[in-house]
């Protein structure tokens, strides 16, 4: 998530730079031979044009961040952590992904009460994420692993594709030797 910030803020400055230094320019331009109509015009095309670009940054940025699996498993585990740190229930949490528009339809959760307990959201701990979807049956999954101290806490993330973005529909607790089951060989990318 924040990769995909950082890389869409550098598109826009990449972008936005070359057309500001060509309309300032023509404005300083314009100032000069004192022809204050034609400047406020060319300063009134580069507001439009900004504008106009951010706001397709923005949502290319939206369209990507709902489009790619990773990085919904992301906003979700975010909105877990947000959910343990202020120590919401299941139904708090459950409103939380549908306020943050996570869900489609009815989500299915089990195990919550027991990660609440296990993770200390107050102490340091590291958030890993599957390198990649994993097809169970007729489910996407994405499996996120929490490591604190020397334990280490699996979370299954059921997704479902509709309408070219990721929903979820189910969060669920696993232990080690089911991931053991579903890949042996299970990559997990670091994402704090």
């Amino acid at each position: 998530m924040k990769a995909a910030r950082i890389v869409y803020s550098l598109i826009a400055i990449l972008i936005l730079i070359p057309i500001f230094a060509s309309q300032i320019k023509k404005i300083r331009e314009f100032i000069r031979l004192k022809r204050k109509a034609d400047a406020n015009r060319q300063f009134i095309y580069l507001t439009i044009s900004a504008i106009v670009i951010i706001l397709m940054i923005i949502s290319l940025f939206r369209f990507t961040i709902g489009y790619e699996a990773p990085l919904v498993a992301e906003r979700v585990s975010q909105v877990f952590i947000e959910a343990g740190i202020n120590n919401k229930d299941q139904a708090e949490f459950e409103k939380l992904l549908y306020d943050k528009k996570l869900v489609s339809g009815n989500i299915s959760i089990s195990g919550y009460d027991e990660i609440i307990n296990e993770l200390d959201f107050t102490k340091d701990y590291d958030m890993h994420l599957s390198e990649r979807i994993y097809k169970n049956g007729d489910n996407e999954n994405m499996y996120c692993k929490y490591i604190q101290d020397e334990d280490a806490i699996y979370i299954e993330i059921g997704l479902e594709n509709s309408d070219n973005k990721w929903k979820v529909l189910s969060f669920t607790i696993l232990d080690e030797e089911s991931v053991e089951e579903i890949d042996s060989k299970m990559k997990f990318l670091v994402i704090k």
